[in-house]
């Protein structure tokens, strides 16, 4: 008879993981969680970008793997980030005449699990800058 042994991985090796790069795109490694629903986890909103949360702990910047204008005053940037269940995240902008820098903050939820799946996943969020985008460079911040 052949069993099957999960493990679990708390979020500081969880984050540790993902700042050495080790994971590029969606992988599940396996993992245990807590049983049960998390009402707080990060919601999507309709077009698939990742609610900005203002409720994180432990923020840390993430590396943007790509950007797209979207309008006139709207950037959506793409980044790998952890699954939403344990994890939020939220864009800091900054702007100057000549460059818009944009950093991608992820950090923990409210009421997150002590130990959380291994799963990277990709993910955007939508940013509004202040004024029209027009010539000006977008940079990771």
């Amino acid at each position: 008879m052949t069993t099957s042994k999960k493990c679990a991985l708390s979020r500081r090796g969880f984050r540790g993981i993902l700042s050495a790069g080790a994971l590029l795109s969606a992988l599940l490694l396996g993992g245990c969680t807590a049983a049960g629903e998390y009402p707080a986890a990060t919601r999507l909103t309709g077009d698939g970008d990742d609610a900005p949360r203002k409720d994180l702990a432990d923020e840390r910047p993430l590396e943007l793997t790509r950007y797209e204008v979207v309008s006139d005053t709207e950037v959506r940037v793409y980044f790998v980030a952890g699954i939403p269940d344990c994890y939020g995240t939220r864009a800091v902008v900054s702007e100057t005449s000549t460059t818009i820098a944009v950093t991608v903050m992820e950090g923990v939820i409210p009421g997150a699990p002590d130990e959380c799946e291994l799963v990277a996943r990709q993910a955007s969020l939508l940013v509004r800058t202040s004024r029209s985008i027009g010539g000006r460079t977008i940079v990771a911040g």
